[in-house]
């Protein structure tokens, strides 16, 4: 063997002795911090830092109020008949998860309205010209000209955060109280 390959070894071997060496003293030293009980905490504690756990911090009261919203309400389930008017007149509308955009080309579309229950998100779309014959028979909260999606899940939220506290009946009284939409 040339003398430069044995030296060459030789010199590996130093650097891997001394990694393990090193290697050595660390985990001795997480063998003793694993009694220290400090550490035991901050390990469980860290075991809670899921991404999932982050997201729930980070989110604000009322996205976590939405998030129960959709998961738990059916639009087939009967509520209480209060419906929020998102707007009258909608020609050729597109609807996308909730978000209405309209379409200038009406190409002889009848003009909608559209209402959303506040109870479980569904959407109704009327006619215009049965819009008067709807309200009759439903709860409607008419924001006008200040009518939009952020101002329905606003109310939505104050719906739900008021059953939760006060229950359903009184909430129901408040809503309508508060909206002028009492029958």
């Amino acid at each position: 063997m040339e003398k430069e390959n044995i030296l060459i070894m030789k010199n590996e071997l130093l650097k891997v002795k001394e990694k393990r060496a090193k290697l050595l003293k660390t985990f001795e030293r997480i063998e003793e911090l694993k009694e220290n009980k400090d550490v035991i905490e901050y390990i469980k504690l860290e075991n809670q830092d899921t991404e999932e756990n982050r997201k729930l911090v980070l989110n604000s009261e009322e996205d976590l109020i939405t998030q129960i919203i959709q998961k738990y309400s059916k639009e087939e389930e009967k509520t209480n008949g209060i419906y929020y008017c998102l707007g009258k007149n909608f020609h050729g509308y597109k609807s996308q998860k909730n978000i209405y955009i309209l379409n200038i080309e009406t190409n002889g579309s009848v003009p909608t309205a559209i209402y959303k229950d506040i109870e479980n998100s569904s959407t109704k779309m009327i006619n215009t010209e049965e819009c008067d014959e709807f309200e009759k028979h439903h709860r409607v909260i008419n924001n006008g000209i200040n009518a939009s999606i952020t101002e329905y899940l606003k109310i939505q939220r104050e719906f739900y955060n008021e059953i939760f506290s006060i229950g359903e009946e009184e909430t129901v009284r408040r809503i309508l109280k508060k909206y002028h939409c009492e029958k």
